[in-house]
Order: C-alpha cells, then structure tokens, then sequence
C-alpha cells in the first residue's frame, strides 16, 4: 500500500537512516520510520500532544528538516501516519507480517531525551495480548521488550536481526535508575492489519 519494499536484509547504517526525529514543538519530541517517499510512522500520542498544527516536522538522519502533517491515527493502537511530501526513502524497511518470539533479538532505533540518533540492541520478553491501559492511554495489541530506551523514543521503529520492521515504541515502565525496563510495542501484525498490507 505505501510501497515498503521486501528486502532479506538491511544494515544498522540503513536501520539508522529510515529512522526520524518528529517534531511536535519548540521542546518536545518524539521518533519515527520512514515507510515509503513521503510517509512516515509514529505513535499517535506523539502527534497528538502537537500544539500548533505548524510545529510538527520531522528531522531525517541527515539533519535536515522537513514539514509534515497528520495523515491517519489509530487511538486505539496508538499508530499515527504522517505525510512529509520532501523525505524521500533511501531504505524502506520490509514490514514483517509475523509474530515476534519470546527470546529474539531486535534494534530499536530514535531520539531517546536530548541524545542524537541512537541504536540499542535488546530482546523480546513475552506477549502482552490483552488490550492494555496506562496513564489514561488504551492499547489494543503489545508486546513487551527488555531493552533500553527513553522519552523521545516513542514512535521509533523495532527492526529484528534481519532488519525487518517489526514495531513501534509506544510506552516504557522503566526503572528508578536506569532506563532499561519492560518498554512496549505495537508489533508488526497489529501494523499490517492497520495499513492494510
């Protein structure tokens, strides 16, 4: 539907560049990935909390800056759907259809607080099926990662060991200490059943 290309494998280099910063405001913001020329995937919680229609943009790995506007969101997931008509995709992730295992490897890349692009290697903990609510925010389909990120990775692609698009950030319930922790996805079927793929 949006032109995501199957490919056995891509690279860290490519995980990084189909990875965005989103924009919502002067100080707040959140991740994306590029799904195909102009689209890009993010939580609807991040654009949501955009103040000024104005103010969301997204920023592509090579730092430049590109306006965007909401396309389609799904409260219910919490998956937004942006179109930036000036990002174009020089990798577009292959988006797996099929379920994560308790125990595999997976890459999250984006923009955890004030650090620059980042990629974190972690593990699928288990499968959260029930719909699930936290802080007055309703999921209908999550699975649950023992990894390492922080507030500005929400929206920010999963990638598995192949570099399939397996994910999106979506909450964390982090330590006191440290930011590794039980943090949420919405995996990839949820992601094809709402893009119709």
């Amino acid at each position: 539907v949006f032109g995501v290309m199957t490919m056995d494998t891509i690279s860290k280099a490519d995980m990084l560049a189909a990875t965005v910063r989103v924009n919502i405001s002067e100080t707040g913001h959140g991740s994306g990935v590029i799904l195909s020329d102009g689209v890009v995937v993010t939580a609807a919680h991040v654009t949501t909390a955009v103040v000024q229609k104005e103010s969301l943009n997204v920023v592509t790995s090579d730092g430049t800056k590109h306006a965007a506007e909401t396309m389609w969101e799904s409260k219910e997931y919490d998956i937004s759907l942006l179109t930036a008509p000036s990002v174009s995709a020089k990798t577009k992730p292959h988006l797996r259809c099929s379920e994560l295992e308790a125990g595999e490897v997976v890459y999250v890349t984006g923009y955890p607080r004030s650090e620059p692009l980042l990629l974190v290697k972690g593990t699928v903990a288990s499968r959260h099926d029930a719909p699930y609510t936290d802080s007055g925010y309703h999921w209908g389909s999550l699975r649950v990662l023992d990894i390492t990120v922080g507030g500005g990775n929400s929206g920010g692609p999963v990638f598995d060991a192949q570099g399939s698009l397996v994910g999106i950030v979506v909450a964390g319930q982090p330590t006191p200490l440290v930011l590794r922790g039980a943090h949420y996805i919405v995996p990839g079927p949820a992601l094809c059943k709402l893009l119709g793929t």
